[in-house]
């Protein structure tokens, strides 16, 4: 992990350490033996087990005088005495259980630190374990981690070994997908930041399925700080978002701490949005505080909607972002409009370079905040100064298209909204969201959509109309990718900047699909176009469709 979680230390001092170091005495032993037969008389009348001189350890009881590097073990001997258990006169059982001073020969054999020899192998751990599961205490874990020579797979064992994590935890799946060990115990000492391999994708859809693991930590360590110390692919800003926005608590000073020291997040715009985040985090928290001061009680202060649109780079200052939502649109009439035509929403966004944060949006539904847009969502696609919806119907273009039909102006790429994001070397990543503001591009991203004029034939802006030409849906582009590897069905699932997808009506009567081409549109745009007509965003109309 990002901060390394050590087992608790239990310091011996030099009587104690001598004694845990040698072996069991009769007198515990017939204690702590995990089986019925009496102690070997070797033991009773002081000697210690065969299986401890196998260790190297002196054969009296009383003879400690030796440090950990001094013990010189035969583990090959070790392992094949564990092995053959079973056969007639061999006691490994029975001196795997004798504990002395509450301390097993599992723990005598994680003290050792022969360089010659070598540390305790895999295997004699295992055969330990096996004959005697409940020699695996806190003092073999304390052994373990003062043990410089151990090595890791043994470590892997003795916390795999805690199945009722006693003395260890699982990570969550969540930290498991960013590529750290699934034990706790496996703390950084066992990989630095290049060998941590994270499935950003799969921590992705993890993070919409599971937002709560993001405030899962570990010793005070939150994911968002784990995913920020990873350098073999540095995390995304959009999942730097998602973590933030599952767990605002996460965004400690650690976090930024690791932030500032990710050589491979230089001249990304994560730390930037961090401090975004958190500067909107206060205005909130500060308007809240407000809001009890001016005695608002806490039932009409649950009716404020205080939501994050998006946190994302802007390659230029906006002064203003019009997000209306579909119903207001539809029931607005010219009172709604500005000096420029435009209609505008109650919708009140401060902007700075990275962050907007919307406050008392009121008229947006429940079900449509933040949503991620999914294959089968029944949506509008509007521009985004809500001047016009598109229509892939012969009201507005030249002819339909049918949905087989599958051509690079048919398989279509959602990426950002301007020429300069849009190009090939900066796309987007990660997953659409309601209020994203995109494009929508030609496979070879050589075209885009204009839902304005000279492309369209007339404007759709009656955004309250609905018809088989104006409400539909996201698929993938072709038959044969309408599920995933696994063979499941890509219905429901969330859909990324980058993927290849159809837009098709979401009538069953009608087989159309967009096309972008110079056979269905009167005028192509080229990607570069860069007006109202080519800023595009999705408005949710609550149902989903199957193809």
């Amino acid at each position: 992990m990002a901060v390394s979680e050590d087992y608790e230390i239990v310091s011996k001092d030099e009587e104690s350490s001598c004694s845990s170091s040698s072996s069991s005495s009769s007198s515990s032993s017939e204690e702590e033996s995990s089986i019925d037969e009496t102690p070997t008389s070797a033991v009773a009348t002081g000697k210690r087990s065969h299986l401890l001189i196998l260790m190297g350890f002196p054969p009296e009881v009383g003879d400690s005088d030796y440090d950990p590097d001094e013990i010189e073990p035969d583990w090959e001997a070790v392992g094949e005495y564990l092995e053959n258990s079973n056969t007639p006169d061999n006691n490994a059982q029975q001196d795997a259980s004798i504990a002395e001073d509450g301390e097993y020969p599992l723990d005598d054999a994680l003290w050792i630190q022969n360089y010659e020899s070598g540390p305790v192998p895999a295997i004699v751990v295992v055969g330990l374990l096996r004959l005697c599961p409940q020699a695996l205490t806190q003092f073999s874990l304390n052994a373990a981690s003062e043990n410089p020579t151990l090595t890791w797979d043994v470590r892997r064992l003795l916390a795999s070994a805690d199945v009722d994590s006693n003395f260890t935890q699982m990570r969550s799946e969540l930290v498991q997908l960013m590529g750290y060990p699934p034990l706790a115990g496996d703390d950084n000492d066992a990989y630095d930041q290049e060998h941590v391999i994270p499935n950003w994708e799969a921590v992705r859809q993890h993070l919409i399925s599971h937002p709560e693991e993001a405030a899962l930590d570990e010793d005070g360590t939150y994911p968002l700080a784990d995913a920020l110390w990873i350098e073999s692919k540095p995390v995304p800003l959009d999942v730097v978002i998602l973590l933030m926005e599952a767990c605002p608590e996460s965004l400690t000073d650690e976090a930024f701490v690791y932030a500032s020291r990710n050589e491979m997040l230089i001249g990304s715009n994560v730390l930037r949005c961090m401090f975004n985040y958190n500067n909107q985090l206060l205005k909130v928290k500060a308007k809240a505080d407000k809001d009890r001061d001016n005695g608002m009680d806490d039932d009409e202060e649950k009716d404020k909607d205080m939501i994050i649109l998006e946190a994302e780079p802007k390659t230029q200052a906006e002064d203003e972002i019009i997000v209306p939502p579909l119903e207001a649109v539809a029931s607005s009439g010219d009172d709604d409009k500005d000096d420029d035509g435009k209609i505008e929403a109650d919708v009140d966004v401060a902007v700075d370079s990275e962050v907007a944060v919307a406050v008392d949006v009121t008229d947006i539904p429940e079900w449509s905040k933040k949503q991620f847009l999914r294959y089968g969502d029944v949506v509008k696609i509007i521009s985004n100064t809500g001047q016009a919806c598109l229509d892939i119907g012969t009201d507005c273009f030249l002819r339909t298209t049918s949905c087989t039909e599958s051509t690079p102006t048919t398989r279509l790429i959602l990426d950002g909204p301007s020429a300069s994001t849009s190009a090939v070397s900066h796309p987007r990543s990660g997953p659409i969201r309601e209020g994203d503001v995109f494009g929508i591009y030609s496979e070879d991203r050589t075209l885009r959509l204009d839902i304005g004029k000279p492309s369209m034939k007339t404007l759709k802006n009656s955004l309250g109309f609905s018809s088989w030409a104006t409400d539909l849906y996201l698929a993938p582009a072709d038959a044969n990718a309408d599920a995933d590897a696994s063979g499941e069905k890509k219905v429901g699932q969330i859909i990324n900047y980058g993927d290849v997808v159809g837009i098709f009506s979401s009538s069953s009567e009608t087989g159309f699909r967009l096309n972008i081409g110079s056979e269905a549109v009167c005028e192509v745009a080229e990607a570069s176009r860069d007006n109202w007509g080519t800023h595009l965003r999705v408005g949710f109309l609550g149902r989903t469709v199957e193809r």
